[in-house]
């Protein structure tokens, strides 16, 4: 962050705040995950961690947020940015159902969703140093959005002879989109191995714990950034395939791709988990018990069943 090294105390309340948020968001975000794409392997037991989980969610948030009037300035109003950011993200990932207001389609609703991530990647990418990976994974994100947004125009005008003209200009936006996506979060594995700003947080964290080195914490960041830039070649073979085949099924391929990005999905959290357990545990703020649900899935076929994530009480 830009605003390090002023003031020790400052940055050791910010890394804690924010590394509690970030593993409140990505325990949600695995809960989400696990419960839309694994509904099979939904058993008695997994109902009472998740709902272990969700307990655990929300104690993280309220200690992280009651914390943030310990802090000033420019840490303060990031907090402040990433908490009502999480906040927003974890009511709908563990949301009972999603509901649209009005007329307002389920296209328009995730449009719409999109465009809150990017209003916040675009206010806080401002707290981060050119050269720390985080802000080139931030645009990396941006580029992906956009991608996201024309992969949902491109399957409306899929298939529609009179919208030929506009399906392929919709995929050449997710081409474009997704290349820019690979060279920035490539560039963000690049700092992380050239620059010391990828262990910062790590060294701010640390007080005594033999259990991590931060070496071990740089292997995480470099397989969480190496982890997103496979899921992004993923969706770039796919499309790039599509655009080069004659004969492409594209319901059977389409299903195929669902199955990898699922697994990079799960991953993905698994890992942002594991890295915001480490700085806490660093700091001796070791969270409650909580389950990864991700990788109990490893080892199972995917199903694509559509099962949104409800209240167990």
């Amino acid at each position: 962050m830009n605003f390090f090294n002023h003031n020790p105390q400052q940055d050791k309340y910010f890394i804690e705040i924010s590394y509690k948020l970030k593993l409140a968001y990505w325990l949600a975000s695995d809960t989400d995950h696990f419960v839309e794409h694994f509904p099979e392997l939904i058993t008695k037991k997994e109902i009472l961690n998740i709902n272990n989980n969700s307990i655990t969610i929300k104690k993280l948030y309220k200690e992280a947020d009651k914390k943030i009037k310990l802090l000033k300035g420019d840490h303060k109003d990031c907090a402040i940015l990433l908490s009502k950011y999480i906040k927003h993200t974890i009511d709908i990932f563990l949301s009972d159902s999603t509901d649209f207001t009005g007329s307002e389609s389920e296209e328009t609703y995730l449009k719409k969703l999109l465009q809150i991530d990017e209003d916040f990647r675009q206010s806080y990418k401002n707290y981060f140093c050119f050269s720390d990976p985080d802000s080139y994974q931030l645009r990396a994100f941006s580029k992906l959005s956009d991608a996201y947004i024309s992969m949902t125009n491109f399957q409306s005008f899929l298939g529609n002879k009179d919208e030929i003209t506009l399906a392929d200009k919709a995929l050449k936006s997710i081409l474009d989109n997704l290349n820019l996506a690979y060279k920035l979060m490539q560039k963000a594995i690049v700092l992380t191995k050239e620059t010391e700003n990828s262990t910062k947080d790590f060294f701010i964290a640390y007080t005594s714990n033999e259990k991590y080195s931060a070496d071990d914490f740089y292997n995480m960041q470099i397989e969480y950034s190496s982890v997103w830039c496979e899921l992004l070649f993923v969706y770039k073979e796919f499309y790039l395939t599509f655009q080069n085949s004659q004969n492409f099924d594209f319901k059977e391929e389409y299903g195929l791709m669902l199955h990898e990005t699922t697994k990079y999905d799960g991953k993905i959290n698994e890992l942002g988990i594991k890295i915001s357990k480490t700085i806490l545990e660093v700091m001796n703020e070791s969270p409650p018990c909580f389950e990864i649900l991700s990788t109990k899935s490893n080892q199972n076929p995917l199903k694509h069943l559509d099962l949104k994530l409800g209240t167990y009480d």
